[in-house]
C-alpha cells in the first residue's frame, strides 16, 4: 500500500474540491463520512504499525497475510537461517524456487543452507547453475557473482585449489 500514498493525495484534493461544490447539507454528510473514514483508517494504521516491530515480524505477518512475494519470502528465509531455523528457511526457499526456478538469490541461499548441512553435491549443483546466469537473470540479479564465489569456496573446501581458481577466473 505504500505505493499509493502519493497518488492518493491528488485524488483526495479532487474529492475535496468536489465536496466544496455540494450544498451545505451534503457537505455535513461528507464531513461525517470523512471523519468516520479517518477514524477507521487511523485505527487500521495503528494496528498495522505493530508489524514494524522487527524485520521478522514484518516479513512473517506480510507472508501470512498473503503477501508472500518472492522477495518477502527470501528475506524471511534469511532471518530464519540466521537464527538457526534452517528447516524453516529451506522450506521457504524451496517453495520460492518452485514458483520461480530462475530466482538466483533463492538458489544461492538454498545452496548455502545445503552446504552448511553437508549436502555438498546438491549445493554444488545449485551453485553451478546459479553461477552461469542468462542475460535476463543478470538484469534482475546483478549480484550473481556471489554464486561463483560460493562455488569456488566449495571447491577450496575439498582441496581443489586449481578448480577454485578456474571458477573465479
Amino acid at each position: 500500500e505504500h505505493w499509493l500514498y502519493l497518488p492518493s493525495v491528488g485524488l483526495l484534493l479532487f474529492l475535496a474540491g468536489c465536496c466544496l461544490e455540494l450544498p451545505l447539507p451534503g457537505r455535513r454528510i461528507v464531513v461525517a463520512v470523512a471523519c468516520a473514514a479517518v477514524l477507521g483508517l487511523g485505527t487500521r494504521s495503528f494496528v498495522r504499525s505493530t508489524d514494524w516491530a522487527s524485520a521478522e515480524t514484518f516479513y512473517r505477518r506480510t507472508f501470512l497475510a498473503g503477501g508472500g512475494s518472492i522477495r518477502v519470502s527470501v528475506n524471511l528465509a534469511l532471518i530464519y537461517s540466521a537464527r538457526g531455523e534452517k528447516a524453516k528457511a529451506e522450506s521457504i526457499l524451496r517453495k520460492v524456487l518452485k514458483a520461480d526456478p530462475t530466482y538466483l538469490v533463492a538458489r544461492n541461499n538454498l545452496a548455502n543452507l545445503l552446504s552448511q548441512r553437508g549436502e555438498k553435491a546438491e549445493a554444488e549443483k545449485l551453485l553451478d547453475s546459479t553461477s552461469r546466469p542468462t542475460m535476463t537473470e543478470r538484469a534482475f540479479s546483478p549480484r550473481s557473482w556471489t554464486a561463483r564465489l560460493n562455488l569456488a569456496a566449495l571447491a577450496r573446501a575439498r582441496n581443489d585449489d586449481q578448480g577454485a581458481l578456474a571458477i573465479l577466473d
